[in-house]
């Protein structure tokens, strides 16, 4: 089944926070895995409720990321849309990685603590 999945940028980066991301890399993989589009999306202002909307709008079934704001998490889940955080350096590494099969199935989704043992702040809109 064919799938989208974002990527929160800064620069060229995975973008430690979804919320403060000012584009995301979405890729679409075809039924075999590969490749068979990408775009970059601009994610404008909007506030984290609208930047959650917009991953439904937007069709992306996997979010990769640094961090998500847990509050926003089960709204995300409701929408079909899994999110897996901790992850930094550059995205199309991160990519690599999902396309080898190298990321974790349920890396920290982010529900209070990050990778490394770090919170999550709960605050960032």
């Amino acid at each position: 089944m064919a799938m989208r999945v974002g990527i929160p940028l800064f620069e060229d980066e995975v973008s430690p926070r979804f919320c403060f991301a000012p584009r995301m890399l979405v890729v679409t993989l075809d039924d075999a895995g590969a490749v068979a589009a990408r775009e970059t999306v601009d994610l404008g202002p909007a506030w984290l409720p609208g930047r959650v909307a917009l991953l439904a709008e937007q069709k992306i079934g996997l979010l990769l990321c640094g961090g998500f704001n847990a509050d926003f998490l089960p709204q995300a889940e409701r929408l079909g849309v899994r999110v897996v955080c901790g992850l930094s350096g550059p995205a199309e590494q991160c990519l690599e990685r999902l396309l080898a099969g190298e990321l974790p199935a349920t890396a920290d989704p982010c529900r209070g603590r990050r990778a490394g043992g770090r919170r999550c702040k709960r605050n960032d809109r």
